[in-house]
């Protein structure tokens, strides 16, 4: 079975990885000086005979300032970026009543999913990546240690595409770097222990980042470490490469695949992104030299040079030391006394140019003062604030749009690997809409087969609930929610119920008219969907195949239409026990409502069920007479009165 796989020859991918890796060196420079600016390293350049970053040597005319605003910009994008579980629906395969209920099963798993192996930590740490370098990815496998499906966040510094591919999904494959000790590896795959033994251990340099490495943050050498690649490739297929031994050949488990891969800001033509520090570096360079020559000058004018005569006695050493009130001894008849140089002013368009630098780079990251929480100067209305903040998020969007797509896949993912490994049931411990613990049991055949995941655009990030918040209640005022509905997706945003409820109550009325047309007598409840009542049998009933039905049966459903619109709105005499009540068919009460009941109850079909309804109603009562006399003569005289 493992020889039956056909993957490219181990010797052929290996070199090909490796031509990747190099190819992306560039690229992953600029990800080591990102690193090291957001990190307030920020006076430095590329030596090439060291191939790796260097100190630039302290100026001495005075002092070298680091402002980091690349610091404050990065932890401002990462709060606006901060997320929330998604409205998530897992669209049904069909209407039919199987069918949505492995839909909501699939749904209630991905919500037990997210809390149980945080998907918020790895999302957070994903977008750490994304803002910092432009790339990120998530992989989601079957953990057999574990014995469940997890989600990891990958660095762009550890996934590897074809060379020459211009998107990740133009890629015939993509190799996923594991640095892993000996021991572990032999462990993993014993058959293979003897040629994990021979293979000599990778260097430090070769998995260490240039980062690491330019910043001292690599630590103590690790020892007896094996670069292994894990690599899936277009066709469905994936390995274990040790060098150029396959220790593992297997098919994908499942559709989709399982790595999704994220960019910050797409370039059309280039496979890798661009994230938020690249366009601020050069920026921040600028606005480091404008501040330290402000302070330099502060410096000079604040320790002015001396002027002092050869013959006026007063030493080059007595002046460089003074102390208030000190008294300086000088010979007056030889010259003026000593004197001080002022250094001149630095011109305002220096000052001026300090504060466009930093202007501009917040225009370049998409951050303003109304997003850092400052006023902005010369504006004061709240509209004109609320649109400069609107604009802000709006940046955002497309990152956003990126990573809910990736978010669609690792789900979709989740699902086919859950019904593929998760062979025994398995209880699930959670908390429901309401914030109430339940207990719920899960099978692999409760699941669909083909899942298509949909979310709801907007609900992953916490920064976009307030909008989502003010359209919630814009359309409480409106009439087009009620209040119900509102507190659940204001409060409790666990998924889209409301949306998979309405088409459980589509589908059930779908069931009932189908009935009715099979020639058979349907009952509806207060509790069922009337609202989904009313509107499939009204579009029914404007269609020809209603009026190619018998008589008899278009008068029954013209009925039900009649019942479900009116249910509710009839006189106090009408009501009956709660328990005791259906929309369809109804028992109208005797006196001055038989007339109205009989108008309504024009179909034969109808008319029989009626009589059926009534007679069931009254063994009820008679059983409740025999039980409790004195209750029984009380509720025949209520009844009789009528």
């Amino acid at each position: 079975m493992h020889d039956e796989i056909k993957l490219p020859k181990g010797s052929v991918l290996k070199k090909d990885i490796e031509d990747s890796k190099r190819h992306r060196q560039k690229i992953a420079r600029i990800w080591d000086m990102c690193s090291l600016f957001l990190q307030g390293k920020q006076h430095l350049r590329w030596d090439r005979n060291l191939k790796n970053y260097v100190g630039l040597p302290q100026d001495r005319r005075g002092a070298r300032v680091t402002i980091n605003m690349v610091l404050n910009i990065f932890r401002n994008i990462q709060a606006r970026l901060s997320v929330a579980y998604p409205s998530m629906t897992v669209l049904p395969a069909s209407p039919s009543t199987e069918d949505i209920q492995r839909s909501e099963a699939a749904e209630t798993l991905l919500r037990y999913y997210w809390h149980t192996t945080e998907m918020k930590d790895v999302i957070s740490e994903a977008l750490e990546w994304l803002l910092l370098t432009g790339n990120a990815a998530f992989h989601t496998f079957y953990d057999p240690k574990a014995q469940r499906v997890v989600t990891t966040a990958l660095s762009p510094y550890d996934v590897n595409f074809e060379s020459g591919a211009t998107s990740p999904a133009e890629s015939e494959w993509v190799a996923i770097s594991h640095v892993v000790t000996r021991k572990a590896l032999k462990e993993s795959y014993p058959d293979h222990a003897e040629a994990i033994q021979k293979s000599a251990a990778t260097p430090d340099h070769m998995y260490q980042t240039l980062y690491q490495r330019a910043s001292g943050t690599e630590g103590a050498e690790l020892k007896d470490r094996l670069e292994v690649y894990e690599v899936y490739t277009k066709d469905g297929k994936m390995g274990m490469l040790l060098g150029s031994l396959w220790l593992y050949k297997a098919d994908w488990p499942t559709h989709k695949s399982p790595i999704s891969f994220v960019r910050y800001t797409n370039i059309p033509g280039r496979l890798w992104g661009v994230g938020l520090i690249e366009p601020l570096i050069e920026l921040q360079v600028m606005y480091n030299k404008g501040r330290s020559q402000v302070m330099q000058n502060a410096e000079l004018m604040g320790n002015p040079k001396w002027l002092i005569p050869k013959s006026s006695g007063v030493g080059k050493d007595a002046l460089s030391d003074s102390r208030p009130g000190e008294k300086v001894m000088y010979n007056a008849t030889s010259g003026p006394p000593p004197q001080q140089v002022t250094a001149g002013a630095l011109p305002a368009y220096v000052l001026d140019n300090i504060r466009q630098l930093s202007a501009e780079m917040l225009d370049v990251a998409g951050v303003h003062s109304t997003s850092l929480g400052k006023r902005a100067i010369g504006i004061e209305s709240g509209a004109a604030i609320e649109s400069l903040a609107s604009r802000d998020s709006q940046q955002l969007q497309v990152t956003q749009q990126n990573m809910e797509k990736a978010m669609i896949e690792v789900a979709t993912c989740v699902l086919e690997m859950c019904k593929v490994y998760y062979n025994e049931p398995r209880m699930m411990r959670m908390m429901d809409e309401t914030g109430r613990v339940i207990h719920k049991t899960l099978l692999v055949t409760d699941l669909c087969t083909d899942p298509e995941v949909y979310l709801e655009a907007g609900t992953l990030f916490r920064d976009e609930k307030p909008d989502r918040d003010q359209r919630i209640l814009e359309m409480v005022k409106l009439g087009l929610l009620d209040k119900d509905e509102a507190l659940r997706a204001l409060d409790y945003r666990t998924g889209n119920e409301r949306v998979t409820k309405r088409m459980i109550g589509f589908s059930h009325a779908h069931d009932m008219l189908d009935a009715i047309m099979d020639g058979h007598a349907i009952e509806i409840m207060p509790s069922d969907d009337l609202e989904a009542f009313e509107e499939v049998f009204k579009s029914f009933m404007r269609t020809e195949r209603y009026y190619q039905l018998p008589s008899e049966r278009q008068d029954y459903i013209r009925d039900v239409l009649i019942s479900v619109v009116s249910f509710g709105k009839e006189d106090e005499d009408f009501q009956r026990m709660e328990m005791e009540k259906t929309v369809f068919p109804r028992v109208e009460a005797k006196g001055k409502n038989a007339v109205q009941g009989m108008a309504l109850m024009q179909s034969p079909m109808a008319a029989e069920q009626m009589g059926l309804q009534a007679d069931q109603m009254a063994q009820r009562r008679a059983l409740v007479d025999d039980a409790n006399p004195e209750q029984g003569i009380g509720r025949t005289q209520m009844g009789g009165g009528g």
